[in-house]
């Protein structure tokens, strides 16, 4: 018995499906390149890495050598362990770009640390995330975020740590 055209028609359809599907699985299953660099160790002028420019330039790098994935260390607020963060909404004051805040009109120009060879963990950038609150004026998605519950219990906890 032989093929009709319209079998024929049919098996290329569903070769082709199969093929699809092989390649897609294939594709599933592929492994993919990442690196592990938490934002304090990228190069900074302040003495400690943080979302600023030099990100951005990392970001470029790896998308340039194929590198899909950028894993880091918690970024929030911790105490001491990064996998012990105080709240899900407060970020580690070290992650907040100097140079955004003065980009935005926050901050005048930052100071720059004399050893930018090594993560300085101090309170340098704090003075200037106090410049910045005090410049900053509220819009309504500010607004609108601070009415988030766990917001003003971690302003009363932060207020009493201090």
């Amino acid at each position: 018995m032989s093929a009709s055209f319209g079998d024929v028609i049919d098996m290329k359809i569903e070769q082709q499906f199969l093929q699809k599907i092989n390649l897609e699985r294939k594709q599933k299953n592929m492994k993919e390149k990442g690196v592990l660099l938490p934002i304090f160790s990228l190069p900074s002028k302040y003495g400690i890495g943080d979302f600023g420019y030099e990100a951005y330039e990392f970001i470029d790098i790896l998308s340039k050598n194929n590198i899909k994935y950028w894993e880091i260390l918690p970024i929030n607020e911790c105490n001491n362990h990064p996998y012990s963060p105080v709240s899900y909404y407060a970020l580690e004051e070290n992650c907040i770009s100097l140079d955004k805040l003065a980009e935005q009109g926050l901050i005048k120009e930052a100071e720059t640390r004399p050893n930018k060879d090594r993560a300085i963990y101090d309170d340098f950038k704090e003075k200037y995330c106090k410049e910045a609150f005090e410049n900053f004026k509220p819009d309504n998605k500010f607004k609108k975020f601070i009415k988030i519950d766990e917001i003003d219990k971690y302003a009363e906890f932060a207020h009493i740590k201090k």
